[in-house]
């Protein structure tokens, strides 16, 4: 399947993205691949859901996209926008020496794709940032990510307020 920009959406997910990124250079961001393809992740623990851009999805050999399932359902994005999902499928992702079967929604994001927190957990990850020092560790293996230098000291703030009646 082919994923473009026909989609309609439906059903809202409460899927959030982070605010736009400034390229490849804002992280945490970890290099590993999708069925062989090259992807820039950015690890992102605000996000519920592991997310890849259609363009990325695209590169992936034919029968491995067969998998895909086209759905009816939109992410609800920070800024109280909506965003359609063009499809969702069980792909094999790599990081560093480890491989592992992860599912994976696709939406058009500006980044290749971002790592949440649906991946951090189902697969024991654990991401160290600090002093300069930033790597995601994967069943033991570790990755150095790269972009932390240039991380706004603050990159969001949720506030949710309930007013009494």
């Amino acid at each position: 399947m082919v994923l473009g920009n026909d989609f309609q959406p439906g059903l809202r997910a409460k899927a959030r993205l982070p605010p736009p990124v400034q390229g490849t250079t804002d992280g945490p961001l970890v290099t590993g691949s999708v069925f062989g393809v090259e992807v820039t992740f950015l690890v992102y623990t605000g996000a519920n859901i592991t997310i890849l851009k259609p363009s990325v999805v695209n590169k992936i050999p034919g029968l491995e996209r067969l998998s895909i399932e086209r759905i009816d359902t939109s992410m609800l994005l920070t800024d109280g926008s909506s965003l359609p999902f063009q499809g969702r499928g069980r792909f094999s992702i790599r990081i560093g020496d480890q491989q592992v079967e992860h599912d994976v929604w696709a939406a058009e994001i500006e980044l290749d794709g971002i790592i949440g927190m649906d991946f951090i957990m189902e697969h024991n990850c654990r991401l160290t940032l600090g002093q300069g020092h930033s790597e995601l560790i994967l069943s033991g293996n570790v990755t150095g990510c790269k972009g932390i230098d240039k991380l706004l000291k603050c990159a969001r703030v949720d506030n949710c307020y309930t007013a009494k009646q």
